[in-house]
């Protein structure tokens, strides 16, 4: 059985751990996102660059973007540095 001392500290340490997830999630989704608002209004080199920085932290959602980007090549011909 637990002390409630350690079970304070057990409740302290999933707090801060569950912030810190949050804020990297927040961070994480951020350049997607701007992404998003960038290719709804069809700049797609932009959109591509906002992507590359969500993809690079591994947003998968991203990568397929750029995927469809490139396969369908939005007006990016010879304009992007991959």
């Amino acid at each position: 059985m637990l002390s409630k001392k350690s079970l304070l500290i057990f409740v302290i340490v999933c707090v801060i751990l569950s912030s810190f997830t949050l804020k990297c999630y927040l961070d994480y989704s951020s350049d997607k996102n701007t992404g998003d608002r960038y290719y709804e209004k069809k700049n797609y080199q932009e959109a591509f660059k906002s992507y590359k920085k969500a993809a690079d932290e591994g947003n998968s959602d991203a990568i397929f973007k750029i995927g469809i980007i490139l396969l369908f090549d939005m007006e990016t011909k010879n304009q992007l540095k991959l």
